[in-house]
């Protein structure tokens, strides 16, 4: 997964910490609600002249989703959205963002002016609600902090190529720097308890999540992959922190330390699939991760995150682990939202997507045009961020597939989403992307990423010769043959 300048790259970026108050303290003080519940989130915009009509809400520590409504008449809105714990979310209008927690059953309303969501990224704005002061503390918080972070990420890409050691060395001090910050913010602002925990979490995942661009810069730099369980170190990232849920971060960190631990450092998982033996592979990964990991919620999301990553790279597989006997069931909630995937899968019908008339002028009637422009041709689409750490490391392998389909009726779309169109033109620079590269902005990306259902990135799709949207997980091109065969399937239909 990547994270981006909106609440997911803040995600990606955020550092704050309290190093006095270890994650197995807040543990042992404070109880997880789990269970579903509907958040609604309501809200008014008093808006200027001319200010944008569409407003969207992000975050989702479980499943992340991005949700994009257009403001009534009055300047009212309305978002519903199942959660299952407490977690962190933001209203995005205009330039700005509104940063608040909410949990299942919660009703929230926030009231918003334009005026000053059009001149700051994180302005003051009006909320009730159960979590009302600890949201305020939040956007006051994230105003102060926003330097930080920038520098925090831009100096974590050039850190990259030290040693796993110094690397972490490197992490720690800014996990410090997180600290300092936080305690000044606290002395002077005096904000609510809860408040701490997320600080400490937020920053302590957020960084661990430079661990990705370390293993990136590795891979960019074609050095041989060589297992280090002190990378992911979990004295340092702990991976039993079930306070920590309520941060997008800390289950990004949970799939990254899945695959890193019980798939690509496994050698027998390794030789499996070099066997073409991916279920088996899969079988044991998740096996090894109910042995070896402490039960609860952060070892069932590990489980969860594992056969969500194989339900969108390999559907067939994650059917056949899904049908097996030995599939654990125990966090009833995460498994239903797995049959859920697996009986849309088992019954796969996409319908041509439709968009409003509003929609559709937001966009320039991006999709349509698209299928008029590639009529008859199979549309491989590539949908990317500029600040995604695995959207980059795609593209080394598309020039490769290109080459293969040359002359064939497939045409090779990139769509460069919720980034700046400066940051988008340096990468295809960089990296050479080739095939055709499209740019949709901020308020683009929202409305295609919630009509689309397009949650993370990189994501891939697929639409058939006669227009119709096939396949919206397909096989990203590192997968090689898995993908090339299912291109050749659709081209001969």
């Amino acid at each position: 997964m990547k994270i981006k300048s909106t609440p997911v790259v803040l995600a990606f970026l955020i550092a704050l910490s309290l190093a006095a108050c270890s994650s197995h303290s807040l543990q042992k003080k404070q109880k997880v609600v789990w269970h579903k519940g509907k958040i609604i989130v309501a809200g008014h915009v008093d808006r200027t002249p001319n200010a944008p009509t569409d407003i969207s809400l992000r975050g989702g520590s479980i499943l992340p989703r991005n949700q994009h409504v257009t403001l009534d008449s009055n300047g009212n809105f309305k978002f519903e959205r199942n959660a299952y714990t407490q977690e962190e979310l933001s209203l995005g209008y205009s330039n700005g963002w509104a940063v608040f927690m909410a949990g299942p059953s919660d009703s929230i309303f926030i009231r918003l002016k334009a005026s000053d969501f059009e001149k700051e990224e994180y302005p003051a704005y009006e909320i009730s609600g159960p979590a009302a002061k600890f949201s305020e503390t939040m956007q006051q918080y994230m105003k102060i902090v926003s330097p930080f972070l920038d520098d925090v990420f831009t100096e974590g890409n050039v850190k990259a190529k030290l040693p796993v050691k110094d690397f972490l060395a490197f992490l720690q001090r800014k996990i410090n720097q997180g600290d300092s910050i936080i305690r000044v913010f606290g002395r002077k602002n005096h904000p609510p308890k809860q408040f701490f925990t997320w600080a400490k979490n937020e920053n302590l995942y957020a960084i661990a999540n430079l661990l990705v661009v370390y293993n990136f810069y590795r891979h960019m730099h074609h050095i041989p992959f060589k297992y280090e369980p002190e990378l992911y170190d979990t004295k340092m990232f702990p991976v039993d922190n079930d306070r920590a849920v309520t941060s997008l971060m800390y289950t990004v960190h949970l799939n990254q330390y899945v695959q890193y631990r019980y798939l690509n450092g496994d050698s027998i998982a390794q030789k499996l699939y070099r066997e073409k033996k991916q279920t088996e592979a899969y079988a044991r990964a998740l096996q090894n991760v109910l042995k070896n990991e402490k039960p609860g919620l952060s070892r069932d999301i590990m489980y969860f995150e594992l056969l969500k990553n194989e339900e969108q790279h390999n559907p067939k597989t994650f059917i056949a682990l899904m049908n097996r006997k030995d599939i654990y069931k125990g966090n009833r909630e995460l498994f239903e939202i797995l049959e859920k995937l697996k009986h849309q899968w088992e019954n796969q019908d996409y319908a041509r997507v439709n968009f409003t008339k509003i929609e559709q002028e937001l966009t320039g009637d991006f999709y349509a045009n698209l299928l008029k422009k590639y009529a008859g041709k199979v549309i491989f689409i590539d949908f990317w961020e500029a600040y995604c750490v695995p959207c980059r490391a795609e593209f080394d392998y598309t020039q490769k597939l290109h080459n293969e389909f040359k002359g064939k009726p497939v045409a090779f779309v990139n769509v460069c989403m919720n980034s700046l169109p400066e940051q988008c033109k340096k990468t295809i620079k960089d990296l050479k992307i080739t095939g055709d590269n499209y740019y949709l902005n901020t308020k683009q990306s929202r409305i295609i990423s919630d009509k689309l259902s397009i949650h993370a990135f990189p994501t891939f799709f697929i639409i058939d010769k006669k227009g119709k949207l096939v396949n919206t997980h397909a096989p990203y091109p590192s997968s090689g043959k898995q993908l090339t065969r299912l291109l050749d399937k659709y081209i001969k239909m």
